[in-house]
């Protein structure tokens, strides 16, 4: 399905000429030019917007206004609200609970607590994994920590938020110590079972947690500076290097590129968005591959059957990040639910083909929905609602699991579109 997803690059300048809120260094993004027929296209709802100064990435400021408002009447917002700030609270009277690390009498940088990767018989090498376990739980505490100072205003979950980064730039230790002794090994977190996908997984939810709190009274100049040049960076350059990510419609490769792009617009990189956006080396006239260049590619597409291919679970994670890549872009003047004739709803659509079964009854399509309804990434359909009001999504987005959290794969955070003020009435004029 992902060969639907064709895009011809124009000279449609979105931004040019404009300063974004990010900087002067972020150069212009383009959008390729959709679709030359009008004919049979989705219609989409809304209109980009230019966020200004952070949050600026998956939650902007319009986004948490419309999530403080609809606390006052949205029952499933209220209770999910209320399970994380209880959990806030209890988890900032908690110590921070980084790894410890130290430098052993060959000066390699380890942590004690865990047990790094090592060679079986085969050559091939086993890991642990509880220190990447460890890591991505703090990733998370970061990012749901800094939902609950947007939400709130309360800066004592932004400050214990501020103190897990600066823990973990020091647990991460850049330019410390001597480097691992393979070769292949860049940093000190990999040793000890961290990889590309984890690196990617971990820079998503450190970022949009930053993101957040980046603007906290207690939050110095020069702390951001570690966060961001100790932290973020090296590790969001490190995982560009590793090009696989550029040319691949596979999920972690799409999650990878995804972790690169966040990095890039949380740290005003232009060097790490550019790379994301059309490949290594790429430009918006020759891109390489990236979002623009091979996401949206059709050669592309026909070469990588990794979608037609891959199970309903796959499909919902690759559909997750391209709705995350596609709201951040959303947030910067970018509409990519338009683009090539609203080609990204088609696939919206395909993991749903289920619905149009005329062998399906009532009682057995109710299983599927609800089957379907529980799968990591559905809450890609909320965006998919938003965007394009299909009555062909509200069967999933009234019996999914609604969370503000994001899950183990980075998955995107719920709307509550369900419990919103307007929703019965969209839904009436929908299905009348």
């Amino acid at each position: 399905m992902l060969r639907y997803l064709v895009i011809g690059f124009g000279i449609a300048i979105l931004l040019s000429g404009y300063q974004t809120a990010y900087s002067a260094d972020i150069q212009s993004v383009t959008s390729p030019t959709p679709g030359d027929s009008n004919e049979g296209r989705a219609t989409v709802f809304g209109s980009p917007r230019m966020s200004r100064g952070h949050p600026c990435i998956l939650m902007d400021n319009e986004n948490i206004a419309r999530y403080r408002e609809q606390l006052t009447r949205n029952s499933d917002l209220k209770s999910e609200f209320a399970r994380l700030q209880k959990w806030g609270d209890q988890r900032i009277q908690q110590p921070l609970g980084v790894p410890k690390h130290e430098t052993n009498s060959e000066g390699q940088w380890i942590y004690p607590e865990y047990k790094a990767g090592y060679k079986d018989a085969s050559g091939k090498y086993q890991w642990e994994w509880k220190f990447n376990a460890k890591l991505q739980r703090l990733a998370n505490d970061v990012y749901d920590l800094g939902v609950l100072c947007a939400f709130t205003g309360s800066e004592k979950y932004a400050d214990y938020a501020k103190n897990i980064l600066l823990a973990l730039v020091d647990v991460y230790g850049h330019e410390k110590g001597n480097p691992p002794v393979d070769p292949q090994w860049k940093n000190h977190f990999e040793p000890f079972g961290f990889d590309g996908g984890d690196t990617a997984l971990f820079l998503v939810k450190t970022c949009n947690g930053y993101d957040q709190i980046y603007n906290l009274a207690k939050f110095t100049a020069e702390e951001r500076r570690q966060v961001e040049d100790n932290l973020i960076r090296p590790l969001a350059y490190h995982l560009k290097s590793q090009n696989y990510m550029f040319t691949s419609l596979q999920n972690w490769g799409m999650m990878c590129l995804y972790g690169v792009f966040a990095a890039g617009m949380t740290l005003e990189d232009s060097t790490l968005t550019n790379a994301a956006l059309y490949g290594l080396n790429g430009t918006q006239g020759k891109p390489t591959g990236g979002i623009f260049g091979y996401w949206f590619n059709p050669a592309a597409a026909d070469q990588d059957k990794n979608w037609d291919k891959s199970d309903t679970k796959s499909q919902l994670f690759s559909l997750s990040i391209m709705a995350s890549v596609a709201e951040i872009c959303w947030h910067h003047g970018i509409d990519l639910y338009s683009y090539h004739d609203a080609a990204m709803k088609k696939i919206f659509d395909y993991p749903l083909a289920f619905s149009s079964t005329k062998a399906s009854t009532s009682e057995s399509l109710e299983i599927k929905y609800r089957e379907f309804s529980r799968l990591q990434g559905v809450t890609a359909y909320d965006y998919a609602f938003l965007r394009y009001r299909d009555p062909l999504y509200l069967p999933v987005i009234e019996r999914m699991d609604k969370t503000l959290s994001m899950g183990g794969n980075c998955e995107i955070p719920c709307l509550f579109l369900a419990g919103d003020r307007n929703y019965d009435f969209i839904k009436f004029e929908l299905i009348k």
